[in-house]
């Protein structure tokens, strides 16, 4: 359960949610996903934990990656640079691309649906608020959770991604609410809960399975109806 220190809970007016770790992952992973769609591609065959590795190693090295098709596509290229002999054609992007919109390939935590809907009955506004592409329209079409919430906000279509704060204040005014009267959770510390707090918001950062510990902390979303209803 997250601790009540710091947070203005009467001030709270709406929700935002993160998406990927937050409310959704990979399944089974982000290299399973890449191995299937290079076989099928005849692209060779290529075990999931190798290309899972090369993909956190060029996630973590992205730079100023902003979430367009663009940037993906560069992003891509590493993965595969030194893999095969040239660069990936435009066309097996294109089927990666569609790949990663389908429900198949995408999890929703346990929590998130006893969330969503405790939210709902209790009448908060809800907005996921993530970075990403214009392709979580898609994501959350598919899974069936574009209905749970007022709308989706991906970064692509704000001024920048996370934590500028630019990206909570719109979606702030969307929901028809100041800045701080709005509580966003996410799993990262950097991009969510001290984005939300710069932009003058409160935060609580969801530590799922984890071990809990400063800022404010939450184990599992299922918790959040009743946090924000005790208060």
């Amino acid at each position: 359960m997250a601790s009540p220190d710091s947070i203005r809970w009467h001030d709270i007016r709406a929700v935002s949610l993160d998406a990927a770790g937050t409310l959704i992952k990979p399944h089974p992973s982000v290299g399973h996903v890449y191995a299937e769609v290079a076989a099928d591609w005849g692209l060779g065959r290529w075990e999931p934990a190798l290309l899972e590795a090369r993909f956190r190693s060029a996630w973590g090295v992205r730079g100023d990656f902003d979430f367009s098709r663009t940037s993906w596509i560069q992003l891509v290229d590493q993965i595969w640079s030194g893999l095969v002999s040239e660069a990936v054609p435009e066309a097996f992007f294109e089927v990666l691309w569609t790949r990663f919109t389908e429900a198949r390939v995408w999890r929703v935590y346990p929590d998130v649906l006893p969330c969503l809907s405790g939210l709902r009955r209790q009448g908060w506004p809800i907005a996921v608020v993530s970075n990403w592409d214009e392709r979580l329209h898609e994501v959350f079409a598919n899974l069936g959770l574009t209905r749970q919430v007022d709308f989706l906000l991906p970064s692509v279509e704000t001024p920048a991604p996370k934590p500028d704060p630019r990206i909570f204040g719109l979606a702030a005014r969307r929901l028809g609410v100041e800045p701080g009267e709005l509580l966003h959770v996410g799993d990262s510390d950097s991009k969510d809960f001290r984005g939300i707090r710069e932009a003058g918001g409160q935060g609580i950062l969801l530590r799922r399975g984890k071990p809990l510990g400063p800022p404010l902390v939450l184990e599992s979303l299922a918790d959040l109806p009743a946090l924000l209803g005790d208060h």
